[in-house]
């Protein structure tokens, strides 16, 4: 039954693509493949294993939501909460009059990012990777491609000072959203992210790997994270074990700063595909529940390419933090309406279903892979419970 699942993988290994690959399917409750090929690290031809901790990138996301829903359903704020109330560096907003422009030339705000806008990416935030002209520029003396590079407090600061790159609700657009989500959750609780996080999600799932640092006990078996040479298309180190995720993180960043492992990160999507809730504790409400997994963007939203992708968003909506299936039938493999997910940019992706019963959650590290190996790993799971 799973050898389809191995096969896919196996094969990217064998003829080169990916240093090396691992990957875990899950279904009613009982795992039918757990598996790891390749290398940690190719230099040292170090064999990954099951146990390899990955960069997890955007995969953070999806937790952060997660969290920030859980104070939702505490009462600690509602969606249409202005973020002011947590996060005062924003309460002189103003908006770009052209976003692709050369100046800063901005606008007044027409009004206050509310927390549903951070949670469905309709803030107005950009990344210095999805900005351009006199933006883009100014986000990259703050950031790199999506992760900052400040402190939080004089993250938050800086960002706060600069224009929007679209009116607060206005439309779905990928940037910093998430990462002043999870600084609100730490404000909102008088405590710290990484704490919360900790408290409330990783100690009870289980997720002792999970975090924003690899302790030096751990680092070697922190997968080497590579980038492909455009010239010469081979595989060069991006960031080595002792890179930046074994030190302190002076930014513990909500939207793509978690490294995590294959079991770690199948506790959390599992969870989710049992609707918020496994082992006899609720994460979320049911009524919560729903409104992370249910699509919240318009027809014109959906029409919109993403990251220069046109047809993205064919088959897939976004709820609050999650990408989830709406139109199953034109999607490029076998999936089913309700199902979730959402990528990382080191080659990290995981899905839930919670109609099958059907989790999957795949790791291997190359920033900005533009390989399949995530289709024919889903295309593969749903053959093997066929």
């Amino acid at each position: 039954m799973s050898a389809s699942i191995e096969g896919a993988l196996a094969d990217y290994v064998r003829e080169g693509k990916v240093a090396g690959v691992a990957a875990m399917v899950r279904h009613r409750g009982r795992t039918i493949f757990r598996g790891a090929y390749g290398c940690a690290d190719l230099e040292r031809q170090t064999p990954l294993d099951t146990s390899s901790i990955f960069r997890i990138a955007s995969m953070t996301k999806p937790v952060t939501s997660v969290a920030a829903l859980m104070l939702l359903d505490d009462g600690v704020f509602r969606l249409d909460d202005p973020i002011t109330q947590w996060l005062p560096e924003f309460e002189a907003m103003t908006v770009l009059v052209d976003p692709v422009g050369d100046t800063l030339d901005a606008i007044k705000a027409a009004r206050a990012i509310t927390v549903q806008d951070l949670l469905t990416q309709r803030s107005g935030l950009a990344y210095p990777l999805t900005s351009a002209g006199a933006l883009c520029r100014a986000l990259r003396e703050i950031g790199s491609d999506v992760l900052p590079e400040l402190p939080t407090d004089d993250f938050i600061a800086a960002l706060g000072r600069l224009p929007l790159m679209f009116q607060p609700g206005q439309q779905w657009y990928y940037g910093f959203s998430t990462d002043v989500l999870g600084i609100l959750v730490g404000r909102a609780v008088k405590s710290t992210f990484p704490d919360f996080l900790r408290e409330r999600l990783f100690d009870p799932l289980g997720m002792k790997d999970t975090g924003f640092q690899v302790s030096p006990e751990k680092l070697e078996r922190l997968a080497t994270a590579y980038i492909r040479d455009p010239t010469t298309g081979s595989l060069v180190v991006y960031d080595p074990p002792e890179g930046r995720w074994s030190r302190e993180a002076f930014f513990p960043s909500g939207g793509a700063g978690l490294v995590s492992t294959l079991d770690d990160y199948m506790a959390f999507a599992e969870m989710l595909t049992l609707g918020g809730a496994t082992n006899g504790r609720r994460y979320l409400k049911e009524e919560t529940f729903r409104l992370f997994t249910a699509n919240a963007l318009s027809a014109r939203e959906r029409a919109m390419p993403f990251m220069g992708i046109e047809g993205f968003w064919a088959s897939n909506g976004f709820g609050l933090g999650v990408s989830t299936v709406v139109d199953p039938q034109n999607h490029p493999v076998p999936t089913a309406e309700g199902q979730i997910g959402w990528p990382g940019a080191f080659g990290t992706s995981w899905f839930a279903d919670s109609t099958n019963e059907l989790t999957g959650v795949l790791m291997f590290q190359e920033y900005w892979s533009a390989l399949p190996i995530s289709f024919d790993f889903q295309a593969a799971a749903y053959t093997a419970i066929a």
